[in-house]
């Protein structure tokens, strides 16, 4: 298998599952992927709609994951999903996890994934370098990536 290739298994989305339970187990850890990127971005994705549409039909049991890819984009984009860490943030990350700067800087593109409120607030970054520098922040480029970084905050 290449590294783009499907790959089997529930790794990724077992651990973000358990992270999401028992944060402060996970919290200041990082879970880095360096190669078939793309089954653990799929993993991530699922994990993520399944959250924003937990957060917005609390009251409907969903057993479905969306699969028009406008759905998917609205809820990933604008409805709590995954949103671009700005630079600013990118620095604060690196203050307060100096371990783990490197991973957080340019040219990276950076992901924040938040669920919960007040001290519930739970935080997840994700970092990937592009496959060219000078490629724009786009979530689809970060299936092509030769390495991940999943740090919960």
């Amino acid at each position: 298998m290449n590294d783009q290739e499907d790959w089997d298994g529930a790794v990724v989305r077992d651990l973000l599952t358990f992270s999401s339970e028992n944060y402060g187990k996970v919290r200041g850890k990082i879970l880095a992927v360096s190669t078939k990127c793309k089954g653990a971005v799929e993993q991530i994705e699922e994990f993520v709609l399944q959250k924003a549409l937990a957060t917005f039909c609390p009251n409907h049991y969903l057993t479905f994951m969306p699969q028009c890819a406008f759905m998917k984009q609205y809820l990933l984009d604008i409805k709590g999903g995954l949103k671009v860490c700005s630079k600013e943030e990118c620095e604060a990350i690196g203050k307060e996890y100096p371990e783990n700067l490197g991973m957080f800087e340019e040219p990276s593109c950076v992901y924040k994934f938040q669920e919960g409120e007040n001290e519930e607030k739970r935080r997840m970054y994700i970092s990937f370098k592009p496959e060219r520098s000078g490629e724009v922040n786009d979530y689809d480029l970060m299936k092509r990536a030769s390495c991940i970084y999943v740090m919960f905050a």
